[in-house]
């Protein structure tokens, strides 16, 4: 009888050996040998181990198995442990003479005539081997196409989670795989959530198969970009819902590209209209007045008026075309610049006095046109197209009437010695939002582009200044806000220098100079070009200057350096601002003057000073004989009048 723990392959009956011979095992799906454990040599075997063995049946019988059925020796042979229960049975591959057979091998004791024996039983699994192996092979192929692929794609669970991603959707978002797979984060947009759970529901329901739409995922660093998403559901073997797919392709580039593409058309379609509106506006005085001339009644007087209205839409036609031609030569690369040289002093004074002329004629009130004098006689000259140069100052002078209903207009010029000349046009107008500078010199756009919009023009006036300067190697800049006026800077390369005055010219100066020799002065502005022009002033005034560039650093110096006696304070600065500045160094200065300096003339106000504890303040840009009078006063010995403001604009 067999052991308790050992199966024999027949229970309770002893084999002759004519079973095997006699057929009864031969044609049995699993091989079957029979093994004398003493000496490991076949005694018997059926045609199906033959088969699998891959070796006659006479090389076989009466021969160790350890020569062609395992891959062991006889001193490891697994029989020789027969009796450890865990050698009865595992998988091996059996050799044959050209490869290997994977096979499951099993084995059991039984009793022949009274002598133990083993019975080997071996199911050849080559089949289902193969079909491991080419499954695998296609999990790889899948695995390879689902990583390596160029759009984003995703496995959610059923409630929506990440479940598993690929490295084209973490690019896509700017996370990583584990940062996905962390549940931490949100990724689709506020706004599309609810619309994205509903679909997931309806795939769930079953009611859809798939779903194709357009939504938006917000990126790591809460940029917001355009998806064209693919999901579907995947069902198990029982067809219950399992997993979701979804292939997510980023199209915000094409969305961009359209959405230029269609604001492109717009601008065109408002150009157009606002073309046919500027031509047809002074083409109706035009017309008008030249039948009124025709009027046998109309008088002397009435028909030069007449022809001076009929020259001023001329002049409008012409300007518009000419506009519109050079807008056209600066897209073909055809515009190019007269050179020579230019007397900047010069061009900006007949520039002020034409627009001069022009603003007595039109008898605008409520507006005080000035010029910004520089602080020398002595010609600044640079390389340039003058009546370009010329132009892009009549373009920004006429954007600042035209905004400027009342208040102050400003024509100027900083000169940085060996650097550049700086051109400015300041308004006290109605300002540009925010939201409109980034593109005002972009053609055909305005600030106001509605059908209501109180401004004429085509909004081609900035887009040909800021040409014009880029095309003289400068740039063009504005600072704005609504309510707050403009300033349109043009800075204009220039290598030479401006020479001091001589001293027997002095006395004919505009600015007088005064001798501020042992004063140490604080200058905090954040703008370099403004601090370096009271810079020099000061310094030919033989004043030692400190500059401070935010109000942060003029707090700190103003704790450090004592021998400071007076501070020139601008009151919009990055970091820590003029007022908050003024007030925090008065606590620990007390008595210390400090003279505001404000673009924003409209916004600050005598009570703002008193407020902030300033002894005086100026508008900009500076009128500098004032300025100077005001500083000499300040740092004499001889103290201010208690609450008396000094206001200079």
């Amino acid at each position: 009888m067999p052991k308790d723990n050992q199966i024999p392959l027949i229970p309770d009956q002893e084999l002759s050996g004519s079973v095997m011979k006699s057929g009864m095992l031969s044609k049995v799906a699993c091989g079957i040998i029979l093994i004398d454990p003493q000496t490991h040599q076949v005694i018997d075997i059926n045609e199906t181990a033959v088969a699998i063995l891959g070796v006659p049946y006479e090389e076989i019988l009466n021969h160790s198995c350890v020569s062609f059925a395992c891959f062991g020796v006889a001193d490891n042979c697994p029989f020789s442990a027969y009796d450890n229960p865990e050698d009865q049975g595992g998988k091996y591959l059996v050799q044959k003479q050209d490869g290997a057979v994977p096979v499951i091998r099993a084995f059991s004791e039984i009793i022949f005539d009274g002598k133990r024996l083993i019975v080997e039983c071996l199911i050849d699994i080559s089949g289902r081997k193969q079909a491991e192996i080419e499954l695998k092979h296609h999990e790889n192929l899948l695995r390879a196409i689902y990583e390596n692929a160029s759009v984003g794609m995703a496995i959610l669970d059923m409630n929506g989670n990440f479940f598993k991603v690929n490295q084209a959707l973490c690019d896509m978002l700017h996370y990583t795989e584990e940062e996905l797979l962390s549940r931490a984060y949100t990724v689709t947009h506020p706004d599309d959530l609810e619309r994205s759970e509903y679909i997931l529901a309806q795939l769930k329901a079953g009611k859809i198969n798939k779903n194709i739409m357009e939504k938006r995922y917000v990126r790591k660093d809460g940029s917001i970009i355009y998806a064209l998403q693919n999901v579907s559901l995947i069902r198990d073997n029982l067809g219950a819902p399992s997993l979701f797919i979804i292939q997510a392709q980023d199209i915000t580039y094409i969305k961009n590209a359209l959405s230029k593409a269609v604001e492109s058309d717009h601008l065109k379609t408002t150009f157009l209209q606002n073309l046919s509106h500027e031509i047809r506006t002074p083409a109706n005085a035009i017309l008008g007045f030249y039948e009124l001339m025709k009027d046998p009644i109309c008088s002397l007087e009435e028909r030069v008026e007449y022809i001076d209205i009929i020259k001023k839409g001329i002049e409008s036609f012409v300007s518009i075309l000419n506009n519109i031609v050079d807008i056209s030569k600066i897209e073909t690369r055809q515009l190019t610049l007269k050179k020579g040289n230019i007397d900047i002093m010069t061009m900006l004074k007949e520039v002020f006095m034409s627009y001069s002329t022009k603003f007595n004629t039109n008898k605008l009130e409520g507006i005080e046109f000035s010029f910004f004098m520089l602080e020398t006689y002595h010609p600044v000259i640079i390389q340039g197209d003058e009546f370009r140069l010329k132009q892009t100052l009549e373009f920004l002078l006429d954007n600042a009437f035209k905004f400027t209903k009342f208040g102050r207009i400003t024509l100027g010029c900083h000169v940085i010695p060996e650097k550049e000349v700086i051109l400015f046009v300041k308004d006290s107008g109605i300002g540009i939002p925010k939201d409109k500078q980034e593109y005002i010199f972009n053609k055909f756009r305005q600030g106001d582009e509605s059908n209501t919009r109180e401004y004429g023009g085509l909004g081609l006036g900035l887009t040909l200044a800021h040409e014009f300067i880029a095309l003289h190697g400068g740039k063009l800049w504005l600072q704005s806000g609504p309510g707050k006026g403009t300033q349109v800077y043009c800075s204009l390369p220039y290598t030479g220098k401006y020479l001091a005055p001589e001293k027997n010219q002095a006395t004919n100066l505009p600015i007088k100079i005064i001798d501020l020799t042992g004063s140490t002065i604080l200058i905090a502005e954040d703008t370099e070009n403004n601090y370096a022009v009271l810079e020099r002033l000061l310094k030919r005034a033989n004043a030692k200057v400190i500059w401070a560039r935010n109000g942060l650093e003029a707090i700190e110096i103003s704790r450090r350096e004592s021998a400071i006696d007076l501070i020139l304070m601008d009151l919009q600065m990055p970091i820590v601002n003029g007022y908050d500045a003024t007030q925090e160094i008065l606590n620990f200065r007390p008595g210390l003057p400090i003279i505001a300096q404000t673009a924003y003339s409209i916004d600050f106000s005598e009570q703002h000073a008193k407020e902030i504890g300033c002894v005086a303040y100026f508008s900009k840009p500076l009128d500098i004989t004032s300025l100077f009078a005001t500083i000499k006063k300040h740092v004499s010995k001889d103290p201010p009048q208690s609450g008396m403001i000094e206001e200079y604009s």
